[in-house]
């Protein structure tokens, strides 16, 4: 396990390191597109492939957090801030063929980490990106700019925008 992750989980009590699990992995890796670029997505939003490499570019090679569900909208202001209880994972990002690419790393033995298991095994979940931007409008498309990628939320694949 990398280090960060490794030493953020076990602060929160998530792992324990013990001799006889030091080799055993706590965590499933998946490789999944989270955003198509230079196209219209169903929330009639599109994101440039400049757009996404700048953000992306921000996070100076630094993960973002995966978790389920999106942040909760009860506090607007709030939206977009890092709940540490809720993370179950983090994400690498890179673009690779005009689509945003996450390999995640997901807790596979924490309750909420096995639904996200469970529902990106079986397809019936997928990770959609959240973050911040702001939206020329033009012809009903949204089209972002100045984009600050915060995390990964894993949602029911109904929900997906693409």
């Amino acid at each position: 396990m990398e280090n960060g992750l490794k030493h953020v989980l076990e602060r929160k009590g998530w792992i324990k390191e013990e001799p006889e699990m030091a080799d055993k992995t706590e965590y499933k890796v998946y490789t999944r597109c989270i955003l198509p670029l230079d196209t219209v997505n169903r929330n009639n939003r599109k994101f440039s492939k400049e757009v996404v490499q700048k953000a992306i570019d921000k996070l100076k090679g630094q993960p973002v957090p995966c978790r389920l569900n999106m942040p909760r909208v009860e506090h607007p202001e709030r939206m977009f801030e890092v709940d540490w209880q809720d993370i179950q994972g983090f994400a690498n990002l890179s673009i690779k063929d005009n689509r945003l690419m996450a390999e995640m790393r997901i807790l596979k033995d924490s309750d909420f980490g096995k639904i996200i298991c469970q529902g990106l095994d079986d397809g019936t979940m997928v990770p959609a990106p959240f973050g911040t931007g702001d939206a020329n409008v033009s012809d009903n498309v949204e089209e972002i700019s100045n984009y600050t990628l915060t995390g990964i939320g894993i949602i029911d694949k109904n929900r997906s925008i693409w």
